[in-house]
């Protein structure tokens, strides 16, 4: 956070895909790094309800849930966040509001991994923007498992985004997209954080981009 911003590495102006290396400032990612590791619990045999072949996934997931719609209690559930789950997401709402010009508030987030040979499915995301942070220090471009993003029509990828470290991914939730395989050399977890975010409509930001919307 602060005045200045990550440098913007791209942007399609008919799909909003934002790609931002070096979000976190270097000593905060390497406490990220550490910290969300040491302490994260995966699970397998997570089935994302898109493909019933598609169970054996890795997940690490967490919901601010429909029960806690209202700024107070959302609040709360901020609050109770692990530190370093807080402090990316504080960085990451503060890029999103001011790359998509109104306020976005958390309605979940999750942390996804693959390894070979269990990639996912092409899918759109609810919600009205999606960011996909990628936490593995180590990782080789040679490994692949980037995210690919693909036209409405479904029939052509328009963008791929590179798995990096401390690399971001903000993109409108509609647009179909796809974790990609990693290379059979790869014995590491792909992982990416997941925040789902929605509009705050109770936010005097969110009248502005409405009428703005409207001209």
């Amino acid at each position: 956070m602060g005045d200045e911003s990550p440098p913007l590495l791209d942007y399609i102006m008919d799909y909003p895909i934002y790609i931002i290396d070096n979000f976190l400032p270097e000593k905060i990612a390497e406490e990220f790094n550490s910290k969300f590791f040491e302490k994260t619990q995966w699970s397998n045999g997570w089935n994302r309800g898109l493909d019933p072949n598609q169970e054996q996934k890795w997940n690490w997931h967490r919901s601010v849930g429909i029960d806690l719609q209202n700024i107070y209690d959302t609040q709360s559930y901020l609050d109770s966040l692990e530190p370093e789950i807080r402090t990316l997401w504080d960085f990451t709402e503060e890029e999103i509001d001011r790359l998509f010009q109104v306020k976005h508030k958390m309605d979940r987030y999750y942390a996804n991994s693959h390894t070979y040979g269990l990639d996912g499915s092409m899918h759109s995301d609810d919600g009205h923007v999606t960011a996909l942070y990628y936490p593995c220090k180590n990782w080789d471009i040679n490994w692949d498992g980037g995210t690919a993003f693909y036209n409405y029509e479904k029939d052509d990828i328009i963008k791929y985004a590179s798995y990096k470290y401390n690399r971001i991914v903000l993109f409108k939730a509609d647009i179909p997209h796809k974790a990609m395989p990693v290379s059979r050399e790869c014995y590491e977890l792909r992982t990416s954080v997941v925040f789902k975010t929605s509009m705050d409509t109770n936010h005097s930001s969110y009248v502005t981009w409405y009428n703005n919307r409207k001209k």
